[in-house]
């Protein structure tokens, strides 16, 4: 994540009392456990979307949702070009683009950190477990020895729901 400059309106307590609410949230945070195996008919495309749903509620070890590591840019924007919005109209402490200071962190997270290697392949077991015992575990089965939790997904939904080649 890249930061925004130290001015005077990011330092006003009244931005700074929300990082409290913040901490709290992600201090009482509870991810699921697992990924509940749905039935063995259910069609692949809603597999993906439990995936991305799970993903998005399992904080990586930044407190940030794993699903950033399956933002399909890996080159982050950076977060100066995304204002914090005037004190007059907000005093939230993510940009207005954003609904939640989560979202703002899944769309800054960059891919060069180095505690990526730890969340891709947390992502990787999260997805392998998932599709355990179904005809779609061979489309990641390439990316098990590296554990590569992004190029696996890319994998599932390309041989699965699109042109593979």
């Amino acid at each position: 994540m890249t930061g925004r400059p130290i001015v005077e309106d990011i330092m006003r307590w009244s931005r700074i009392k929300h990082f409290v609410h913040l901490k709290s949230i992600n201090d009482n945070h509870v991810s699921p456990d697992t990924l509940a195996n749905p039935s063995q008919k259910l069609n692949i495309m809603k597999r993906i979307e439990l995936l991305k749903e799970h993903l998005s509620s399992v904080l990586g070890v930044r407190k940030v949702p794993l699903i950033y590591v399956l933002c399909k840019k890996v080159a982050v924007e950076n977060i100066v070009d995304a204002p914090l919005p005037a004190i007059a109209t907000s005093n939230l402490p993510y940009a207005a683009k954003y609904d939640s200071f989560h979202e703002e962190m899944i769309a800054c997270s960059s891919h060069d950190h180095h505690t990526y290697s730890t969340n891709n392949k947390h992502v990787f077991t999260i997805i392998n477990e998932a599709l355990a015992d179904t005809i779609y575990a061979t489309s990641i089965k390439p990316h098990s020895r590296k554990k590569n939790g992004r190029a696996a997904y890319k994998s599932l939904v390309s041989h699965n729901c699109g042109n593979s080649k």
